[in-house]
């Protein structure tokens, strides 16, 4: 039997990341902090150490490709400047590829998969097909794009999917992740904390 989720207390609106709960008798809460900008209070110190090596990185890539070059103090001051947001440069380049990725496993999950994909794709989905078919074979993906609100602590977000496994114990989150590494407990904040938290409090 295909499983449904519960009736949600109360449904919740996304207007660019700006969540608002709506309730039952039509008053509106919000707009609410995001789960993320509520994380980003939390200290991160392997991001700064991280934005140190993207702008070693960049500052030693261009002084093997330029050699004398680039003693010239206008191609010096030109490093500098964009070593000091090389980090910023690939973070976007990482987001831009992290929502492509969203975008495709959703398409691969309902069924309207592409008959072909960007280079850049094809690792990350072959990645997801083979969990679909592995270790998350017994997960039936009941909803996607899952927005959630939290009336008590008073911030939203959205959930990449919802599952259930009844060998797994029942509802569960799947919120992918395409970067290679995870930073302290910011995951475990995100996922485990507050996504939990308001999908709780939402669906019971």
């Amino acid at each position: 039997m295909k499983m449904k989720l519960p009736e949600p207390r109360y449904s919740v609106i996304d207007d660019n990341h700006k969540y608002t709960i709506l309730m039952p008798n039509g008053e509106k809460i919000g707009p609410l902090k995001s789960v993320t900008t509520v994380l980003n209070v939390i200290d991160k110190p392997a991001l700064k150490g991280w934005a140190a090596k993207m702008a070693a990185q960049h500052f030693k890539t261009e002084i093997l490709r330029l050699g004398a070059k680039a003693l010239n103090s206008v191609e010096l001051e030109r490093i500098v400047k964009e070593a000091t947001s090389a980090h910023a440069v690939f973070a976007k380049d990482a987001a831009d590829l992290g929502s492509a990725c969203h975008d495709a496993f959703e398409a691969i999950i309902l069924g309207n998969e592409l008959e072909k994909y960007p280079d850049a794709l094809k690792e990350p989905i072959t990645a997801f097909k083979n969990w679909r078919l592995g270790a998350g074979s017994d997960i039936e993906i009941v909803d996607t794009e899952t927005k959630l609100g939290s009336l008590e602590h008073r911030f939203g977000g959205r959930l990449d999917a919802i599952g259930y496994s009844e060998a797994r114990g029942g509802w569960g989150i799947v919120d992918y992740k395409t970067s290679s590494g995870f930073y302290g407990n910011e995951y475990a904040y995100q996922a485990g904390g507050g996504y939990a938290l308001a999908l709780e409090e939402q669906f019971g």
